[in-house]
C-alpha cells in the first residue's frame, strides 16, 4: 500500500490549487465559469496579479507556482533517470533490481553504477535481480515474458528447488542455500576430517530451510575419503527432508534424526567434531544454555540478527555468521564463476563424446541444449571443485594434473564418483539396468554406473580423469 502513497501525493499536490481557486472565483461572484478557469491556470505560471477576494483564492495563488516548480522538476528528475538508465544499458553491463526497498538499495549499492532501481515501470537491462515474493515476482515474469526474452533472470524463490526452472536464462535464488554453499566451502573440513581420520561427528541444533540447504549440501560437498564415515545428527524436524530424499540409504555417511530435545541428549552435543546452531527462534536463550553446559565447545551460530554480533561478543568459542548480509550479495545471486566453470566441464563432454568444436559459441550452445537436471549436476561438478583444490592445497599437493601420482589421481576420480552418485542419489535415482543398453533411463530414474568406483568400465573412469584435469587446469 505504501508504493502508492507518494504518487497520490504528487497528484494532490498538481490538482488541489485548481480546485481552490475555482472554487475561490465562482464564490467571489465576479467571474464566468470560463473566466474562473482561465485564471485558476493562470495561477500556475504566476500571470495571476489580482488582490485575492478570499482565503481559497489566496492559498491556490500560493500553492499553484509550488505545483509547478514540482512538475517541472519531477519531469526533469524523469528525463534524467530514463537518460541514465539507457547509458547503463548501453554499457552492456546493466542489472535491474527489483523488490523491497531495502533489499533493492543493498544490492544496487553493491552493483554500483552498473545497477538499475526498478520501481512499477519497466527497464531495460541485461540482467534482472527479482527479491520480493514469490508470486510477485512470477508475475513480473509473465507480464514481461517478451520484453526479457533473451535476458539473464535472476529470482529470489524460498519454496522451490533451484534447478526446477527449464529455461537456462531464468536462475531461481535462496538465500539460504547460498549460505549453505559458502559455509562448507569457507569452513572445509578436510584438515579437521583428516585429523579424525574421516570420522566426524556433526550435529544441527534446529533444521527448516536453512537446515535442509546445509545438510544437502554438506553430503555433496564433505566428500574427503573414499572410507570416511561421517554422522550428522539432527535435533530438529528433518521429516520433509527424508520423504523428499528417497535414496539416502544408499550415501555412506549416516544422518541420525532425535526425536528428542538436544537438551535431553547433551552427550551427542559433548561427543560431537562440529556444531552447528541453525535454530533462529529464540536463538540467544539456547545459545546462553550451550554455554552454560559446554563452555570449551566451539559452536557455529548462525545468527538470527545481525544484532546479535554485540550480544554475543563475550563468549569466546563461538563462530557468529551472519549468513542473510553474506549469502545475499550479487556475486552470490549470479555466480557467474561457478556458471562458467559448469559450463565448461559441459562443453568437454560434449567435445570428447559428440566432437563438439570447444570455442565460446559453443560454450552456451551446448549449455542450453540441457535439460535442468543435467546442468545442476555440472553445478555441483564445478562446486566441489573449490573442495577439491582446498583438499590439494591442504596436503601440498600440486593443482596440476600432470604433476600428481598415480595415487593423488585415482583418490580424486573415486571421490569425484562418490559426489556424483550422491547427486544422483539426492535427486532420487538408484542403480539400475534399462530395457534399451543404454547406460541410464531419466524417466525412470535408473542409472547403471551408481556403483562403487572400481566397479566402473575403463571409458567411465576416463570420463571422471577427464573431468578433473579439465577443471585442474582451468583454475590455473
Amino acid at each position: 500500500m505504501r508504493k502508492w502513497v507518494l504518487p497520490i501525493c504528487k497528484r494532490l499536490l498538481l490538482v488541489v490549487p485548481f480546485v481552490l481557486g475555482f472554487v475561490g472565483l465562482l464564490i467571489a461572484g465576479a467571474d464566468s465559469v470560463p473566466d474562473a478557469l482561465f485564471y485558476t491556470l493562470s495561477m500556475y505560471f504566476l500571470n495571476y496579479s489580482e488582490s485575492p477576494a478570499n482565503i481559497w483564492i489566496e492559498i491556490a495563488r500560493w500553492l499553484a507556482p509550488l505545483a509547478t516548480a514540482s512538475s517541472v522538476f519531477l519531469a526533469v528528475k524523469y528525463l534524467r533517470d530514463r537518460l541514465q538508465s539507457y547509458l547503463v544499458y548501453k554499457s552492456g553491463k546493466s542489472i535491474a533490481v527489483y523488490g523491497p526497498t531495502a533489499d533493492r538499495k543493498r544490492l544496487l549499492e553493491q552493483l554500483g553504477k552498473y545497477g538499475l532501481e526498478g520501481h512499477e515501470t519497466f527497464l531495460k537491462a541485461q540482467k534482472y535481480i527479482l527479491t520480493d515474493t514469490e508470486e510477485k515476482n512470477l508475475q513480473f515474469i509473465a507480464e514481461n515474458r517478451e520484453k526479457l526474452n533473451a535476458c539473464k533472470v535472476y529470482i529470489k524463490c524460498d519454496s522451490l528447488p533451484t534447478q526446477l526452472m527449464t529455461n537456462p536464462d531464468v536462475r531461481l535464488y535462496s538465500i539460504e542455500e547460498n549460505a549453505a554453499r559458502l559455509f562448507w566451502k569457507e569452513h572445509c573440513l578436510y584438515s579437521v576430517s583428516k585429523e579424525m581420520e574421516h570420522q566426524l561427528s556433526i550435529v544441527f541444533i534446529g533444521f527448516g530451510k536453512l537446515g535442509e540447504a546445509l545438510l544437502y549440501r554438506g553430503l555433496l560437498n564433505n566428500v574427503f575419503s573414499s572410507k570416511q564415515q561421517f554422522t550428522y545428527h539432527i535435533f530438529g524436524d528433518c521429516s520433509s527432508f527424508l520423504r523428499l530424499h528417497t535414496q539416502m540409504d544408499q550415501i555412506d555417511d549416516k544422518v541420525v534424526i532425535h526425536k528428542e530435545a538436544w537438551l535431553e541428549n547433551t552427550e551427542v552435543i559433548r561427543q560431537a567434531d562440529i556444531v552447528l546452531l541453525v535454530q533462529q527462534q529464540n536463538q540467544a536463550e539456547t545459545v546462553y544454555e550451550l554455554e552454560m553446559l559446554f563452555p570449551q565447545k566451539r559452536i557455529i551460530v548462525f545468527q538470527q540478527n545481525a544484532v546479535y554480533t554485540e550480544l554475543l561478543a563475550e563468549y569466546g568459542n563461538l563462530v557468529k555468521i551472519d549468513w542473510r548480509q553474506r549469502a545475499n550479495r550479487v556475486e552470490y545471486i549470479l555466480n557467474e564463476n561457478l556458471l562458467a566453470l559448469a559450463k565448461s566441464i559441459n562443453l568437454m563432454y560434449a567435445h570428447a563424446y559428440a566432437g563438439v568444436e570447444m570455442n565460446k559459441e559453443n560454450l552456451e550452445q551446448e549449455w542450453r541444449k540441457l535439460n535442468s537436471f543435467t546442468r545442476e549436476s555440472n553445478i555441483c561438478a564445478a562446486d566441489y571443485h573449490e573442495i577439491r583444490l582446498k583438499m590439494l592445497e591442504a596436503d601440498g599437493s600440486s593443482t596440476v594434473f600432470s604433476s600428481l601420482s598415480d595415487s593423488e589421481k585415482d583418490l580424486l576420480c573415486e571421490l569425484e564418483h562418490i559426489r556424483w552418485c550422491r547427486f544422483h542419489y539426492l535427486n532420487n535415482w538408484k542403480y539400475g539396468i534399462t530395457m534399451d543398453g543404454k547406460n541410464k533411463d531419466a524417466k525412470e530414474r535408473i542409472h547403471r554406473d551408481l556403483i562403487d568406483y572400481n566397479q566402473l568400465n575403463a571409458v567411465e573412469k576416463k570420463k571422471d580423469r577427464d573431468n578433473i584435469e579439465l577443471l585442474l587446469s582451468l583454475t590455473q
